[in-house]
């Protein structure tokens, strides 16, 4: 066995960026995600590398556009290839380079840190933990594609996001009443499982609510909860199912995620899936309810 190259790996991605096997993905932006551990100097021969392969492809300076705060789209950044990356900290004479020469250097287009309303988290894919669950969650919307479309309010370069104020958002409830569960087991233990229900509500609030303890692997609860939900363009839903124990920490056996835009009214069964999102044959059985509250007023001038 042998060391394989950086320009070897990125060699024989290219082909792909170039040309994608499905068409619909043909001209959508490839993003590279490299958790980077190099010192300053290596990632100079890093990027120096992506841009002798890449070429053209890669992404190196910001696109021209009339508002510099704006991030581009992917109908923008067609044909493109984006590099995230975290750069090595390093203490370097002004002489040497500047802060412009250190992005583009390291493939990051200058002026796309800057957004209206900005997430930004590390996602550990060799880890199953909530924040895979939010990132798996937030992306069943838009059949799964990868993309999301931002809500218009976040795009409106007009908008004053404030959610006492801004026009056209209609706070709503959500009535969950969660009836019963299925197939509920825990493949660490041969003990009958004690199963209880987490619900929480990730957005503009963070709301939780928890019912209660039933034994078995068909429990029956038919408890009612509400929450208000201040912005639902903005919010996840995600249903977890603990096992009880009283000598230890509770397990979390199964669970399940999705944007609150995708929710819908009446007798729903939700197919819950395992800690590293895998399919089971577990199954919560709830009534879901969804009311406007009110619409905010406009923005004063």
């Amino acid at each position: 066995f042998r060391n394989i190259l950086l320009s070897e790996q990125f060699d024989i991605m290219k082909p792909w960026c170039a040309h994608r096997p499905y068409q619909d993905m043909e001209k959508y932006p490839v993003i590279f995600n490299i958790e980077n551990h190099c010192s300053l100097d290596q990632q100079k021969k890093m990027a120096r590398i992506l841009k002798e392969v890449l070429g053209d492809q890669l992404l190196t300076k910001a696109l021209p556009t009339d508002n510099p705060s704006t991030l581009p789209s992917p109908e923008d950044l067609k044909n493109k290839v984006l590099l995230r990356s975290m750069k090595a900290t390093s203490t370097i004479k002004p002489t040497e380079t500047s802060l412009e020469d250190e992005e583009e250097d390291s493939g990051i287009a200058p002026g796309t840190r800057n957004s209206k309303l900005e997430w930004e988290s590390a996602l550990n894919y060799q880890h199953c933990d909530s924040h895979m669950a939010l990132n798996y969650g937030r992306f069943l919307d838009n059949g799964g594609c990868g993309y999301v479309l931002k809500p218009d309010f976040l795009t409106d370069p007009n908008s004053e996001f404030d959610t006492s104020s801004y026009s056209g958002i209609v706070q709503q409830r959500l009535t969950l009443r969660i009836i019963s569960g299925q197939f509920l087991s825990n493949e660490s233990s041969r003990d009958i499982v004690d199963p209880y229900v987490h619900v929480i509500t990730y957005g503009y609030y963070l709301e939780m609510n928890t019912y209660y303890l039933c034994k078995g692997l068909n429990p029956q609860w038919n408890e009612t909860m509400v929450f208000n939900i201040s912005v639902p363009e903005l919010c996840l839903v995600r249903f977890v199912v603990f096992d009880y124990d009283k000598l230890s920490k509770n397990d979390l056996l199964v669970s399940f995620c999705l944007p609150m835009s995708t929710m819908q009214t009446g007798y729903r069964h939700i197919h819950l899936r395992d800690t590293c999102d895998g399919t089971t044959y577990s199954t919560l059985f709830v009534h879901v309810d969804i009311q406007p509250l009110k619409t905010f007023a406009s923005p004063k001038p």
